[in-house]
Protein backbone atom coordinates (compact mmCIF):
# COMPACT_ATOMS: atom_id res chain seq x y z
CA UNK A 1 0.00 0.00 0.00
CA UNK A 2 1.36 3.60 -0.94
CA UNK A 3 1.82 6.17 1.68
CA UNK A 4 0.05 9.53 0.38
CA UNK A 5 3.38 11.07 -0.48
CA UNK A 6 3.84 8.01 -2.84
CA UNK A 7 0.56 7.66 -4.63
CA UNK A 8 0.84 11.70 -5.15
CA UNK A 9 3.75 11.02 -7.05
CA UNK A 10 2.71 8.38 -9.07
CA UNK A 11 -0.35 10.12 -10.01
CA UNK A 12 1.86 12.84 -11.26
CA UNK A 13 4.23 10.65 -13.04
CA UNK A 14 1.11 9.06 -14.93
CA UNK A 15 0.02 11.91 -16.05
CA UNK A 16 3.41 12.58 -17.59
CA UNK A 17 3.71 9.51 -19.25
CA UNK A 18 4.22 9.57 -23.43
CA UNK A 19 1.31 8.72 -25.16
CA UNK A 20 1.94 6.39 -28.34
CA UNK A 21 0.85 6.63 -31.81
CA UNK A 22 1.32 3.92 -34.60
CA UNK A 23 3.86 6.18 -36.24
CA UNK A 24 5.89 5.70 -34.00
CA UNK A 25 9.38 4.61 -34.58
CA UNK A 26 10.93 1.54 -32.64
CA UNK A 27 13.27 3.52 -31.09
CA UNK A 28 10.36 5.61 -29.59
CA UNK A 29 8.30 2.35 -29.03
CA UNK A 30 11.07 1.05 -27.52
CA UNK A 31 11.31 3.99 -25.17
CA UNK A 32 7.49 4.30 -24.50
CA UNK A 33 7.77 1.01 -23.34
CA UNK A 34 10.90 1.26 -20.66
CA UNK A 35 8.65 4.55 -19.29
CA UNK A 36 5.96 2.36 -18.81
CA UNK A 37 8.42 -0.64 -17.57
CA UNK A 38 9.64 1.52 -15.15
CA UNK A 39 6.36 3.01 -13.99
CA UNK A 40 4.31 -0.10 -13.17
CA UNK A 41 7.78 -1.12 -11.48
CA UNK A 42 7.39 1.71 -8.78
CA UNK A 43 3.65 2.26 -8.86
CA UNK A 44 0.69 0.12 -8.76
CA UNK A 45 -1.24 -0.39 -11.84
CA UNK A 46 -4.10 1.58 -10.16
CA UNK A 47 -2.00 5.07 -10.40
CA UNK A 48 -2.15 4.73 -14.52
CA UNK A 49 -4.99 6.96 -15.79
CA UNK A 50 -8.44 4.74 -16.50
CA UNK A 51 -7.66 4.24 -19.94
CA UNK A 52 -4.42 2.70 -19.45
CA UNK A 53 -5.47 0.28 -17.07
CA UNK A 54 -5.82 -3.36 -18.24
CA UNK A 55 -6.25 -6.41 -16.51
CA UNK A 56 -2.77 -8.24 -17.95
CA UNK A 57 0.75 -6.06 -18.77
CA UNK A 58 -0.05 -5.92 -22.98
CA UNK A 59 2.61 -5.09 -25.03
CA UNK A 60 2.79 -0.47 -25.57
CA UNK A 61 1.07 -1.28 -29.17
CA UNK A 62 -0.69 -4.13 -28.68
CA UNK A 63 -4.65 -3.45 -29.70
CA UNK A 64 -3.59 -0.20 -31.53
CA UNK A 65 -5.04 0.45 -35.03
CA UNK A 66 -2.67 2.14 -38.15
Amino acid sequence: MATETEAALCEAWAGALPSRSHRDTEQTRAEISAAYDAFLAACDREALPAALQTPRKMGPFEGMTP
